[in-house]
């Protein structure tokens, strides 16, 4: 039984992964650049549900910033940011009301994505080179809050979909912890 429960695992992470990359191609007209609304951010509540959702997310935006006109930078710290939220999303599972859990864990894709992604496309836009001489806070702050607009959309919006679905119709599809961090 935990070899078919591990088998289930990879290939629902595998899933997430290549639904990750392919909503991202298919909507790469703005799902890259300075104003962006990446479908595929939807999928950015699932660690809450299922942990296997973190590396396919991770592996799945990795490959789709190969598409993306930020380069390099975008492929590593892009996919940076993608990780450390799916991450921080999975730890919101330990929080005792799993609903508000569940609802909460859509901010650190918004947050992350905005500040972290926000960060190196307001200096690649000043100059076309990222470094911290072509940093401009007003630059940084617009551009911040455009990706955080779109990840509100994407995420905010879409996921909170996502989560309702799992919450009310899809309860048979994941377990989650009973005992919290905090002890309940």
């Amino acid at each position: 039984m935990v070899k078919r429960t591990q088998t289930i695992q990879w290939i629902r992470g595998a899933v997430i992964g290549s639904l990750y990359f392919v909503l991202t191609v298919v909507f790469q007209a703005f799902s890259f650049g300075q104003v962006q609304i990446r479908v595929s951010e939807i999928l950015t509540v699932l660690p809450f549900f299922f942990p296997e959702a973190i590396w396919g997310l991770t592996i799945g935006c990795l490959i789709a910033n190969f598409f993306s006109p930020f380069g390099l930078i975008d492929i590593v710290f892009g996919t940076l940011c993608t990780f450390i939220a799916a991450f921080l999303t999975y730890l919101f599972r330990w929080i005792p009301n799993k609903r508000v859990g569940a609802y909460l864990g859509i901010l650190p894709p918004i947050l992350i994505n905005g500040f972290g992604v926000g960060f190196y496309v307001s200096c690649l836009s000043t100059s076309g080179i990222c470094s911290l001489q072509h940093f401009s806070f007003p630059v940084y702050i617009a551009i911040a809050g455009s990706i955080m607009l779109g990840e509100l959309v994407s995420a905010g919006l879409g996921g909170s979909i996502l989560i309702t679905y799992l919450l009310t119709k899809g309860k048979h599809l994941y377990s989650l912890p009973k005992k919290t961090i905090l002890g309940g």
